[in-house]
């Protein structure tokens, strides 16, 4: 059965990282996005780098159907590509890694998203150890839909993902 639970960091992103297989730096990289997907999918962290890629596994991208069904506003408003984040922080404070960004929204006040549930973060950027590769999902609670607005992910306290060490 296909269906979103929950958000996670991909565990291959975080052994990437730490065995230097990947170039990934979630403080400099311009190019992260942010890509939305229907209930279709079933998210998997544990799946391997190659997996978590944009247009990979589970999030085989460009149409649906596993990407949101974007109606004839989607080129302009939200690319099935995704949308980049604006002013990725970086932090460590007391033992917690934040990786975080100002609120994602659609390029324009026109579009028309139906049935967004949850979206993969990846850096487009990268092409080792596999190009596209996903650093995290992100479970939207449920169905989310917008018709001719502005459709916002709106990342909890303007984190995108934490790690407590």
């Amino acid at each position: 059965m296909a269906g979103w639970t929950n958000s996670k960091i991909f565990t291959s992103f975080i052994t990437d990282k730490l065995n230097n297989t990947t170039a990934i730096s979630l403080g400099s990289d311009a190019l992260i996005e942010v890509a939305l997907y229907n209930n279709s999918v079933t998210p998997d962290q544990t799946v391997t780098s190659a997996n978590t890629a944009y247009s990979a596994g589970v999030w085989t991208g460009g149409s649906a159907p596993n990407l949101v069904d974007t109606g004839t506003s989607a080129p302009a408003g939200w690319p099935y590509l995704g949308r980049p984040l604006a002013s990725a922080t970086s932090t460590f404070t007391s033992n917690v890694y934040s990786f975080g960004a100002a609120n994602t929204a659609s390029a324009n006040a026109t579009t028309t998203l139906t049935a967004a549930y949850g979206c993969l973060v990846y850096d487009k950027t990268i092409t080792t150890p596999v190009s596209g590769q996903g650093i995290c999902f992100n479970y939207f609670g449920g169905t989310n839909t917008v018709t001719l607005g502005t459709f916002t992910v709106v990342w909890s306290s303007g984190n995108i993902l934490q790690i407590t060490v």
